[in-house]
């Protein structure tokens, strides 16, 4: 992929909040949903962190696509996410046979 000097985003197509993509990760792991954290107790808890856990960065996509023709594989992790769970299953499935 040849692409003019520059910054570029390579991101989902879909933008979701840090917790939408939590949720949609424990779901598609079989985990029970992340427990909603009162945003009084995030800096206590996490420090510093706690500022890029609770900001919204949206970023775009648009760029490096029209440069490039670059698709992401996955428009996002709503279907990302199912992808990789499966992945994962079908990983351990064939290392327990294989043992």
């Amino acid at each position: 992929m040849n692409a003019p000097a520059g910054i570029y985003n390579v991101c989902d197509n879909e933008p979701v909040t840090f917790a939408e993509f939590l949720r949609l990760m424990a779901s598609a792991m079989g985990a029970k949903k992340p427990l909603h954290l009162p945003g009084f107790l995030g800096k206590p808890m996490f420090g510093q962190a706690w500022s890029y856990f609770s900001r919204s960065t949206r970023v775009s996509n648009a760029k490096l696509k029209q440069v490039t023709g670059w698709q992401p594989q996955v428009k996002s992790v709503r279907e990302g996410w199912p992808q990789v769970a499966a992945a994962l299953k079908a990983s351990e499935a064939g290392m327990r046979e294989a043992a």
